[in-house]
Order: C-alpha cells, then sequence, then structure tokens
C-alpha cells in the first residue's frame, strides 16, 4: 500500500482517502477507448492486432453491459 511505502521512506501524519466515482460513457465506442487506450491494460493492447483486439473490445462491452441504461454506460471506477 502506498502509505507503507511513505511511513518506511520516513514520511509521519499519513492521510489515505478512497472515494467511488462513476464513469460515464456516452457509446460503447467511448467505453473501449476509456479501457484499451487510456486503462490499465492500454500498453498491453497497443499490441493487439486487429482481430484480438475486435475480441477484447466485445468480451469487454459483455463485461459492461449491465451497466448500460438506454445510451448511456454507467461504470463504477473498479471496472
Amino acid at each position: 500500500m502506498l502509505s507503507q511505502t511513505f511511513e518506511q521512506v520516513g514520511f509521519e501524519e499519513i492521510a489515505s482517502h478512497r472515494f467511488s466515482y462513476d464513469l460515464h460513457f456516452r457509446d460503447m465506442d467511448q467505453a473501449c477507448k476509456a479501457a484499451f487506450l487510456g486503462g490499465a491494460v492500454a500498453l498491453a493492447s497497443q499490441k493487439f492486432d486487429q482481430d484480438t483486439r475486435k475480441k477484447a473490445n466485445m468480451k469487454y462491452l459483455q463485461s459492461i453491459k449491465q451497466y448500460r441504461n438506454g445510451k448511456v454506460t454507467k461504470c463504477p471506477e473498479s471496472l
């Protein structure tokens, strides 16, 4: 945990706060771009060939389908 690292190097009075935030996507293309171009897997996804990218997008969209409400997708940030 980050606070432990700060403690180990001599920082004192360390405070850690978590917050929740919903991510809003206007369409499925925006959701995929957020996940694969700017998310945690961005570096790895740059190496995907076209077929792998298409499959990964489809699986990701299936995993967030439950958060879709009409045209808008509202996902918890942990996704």
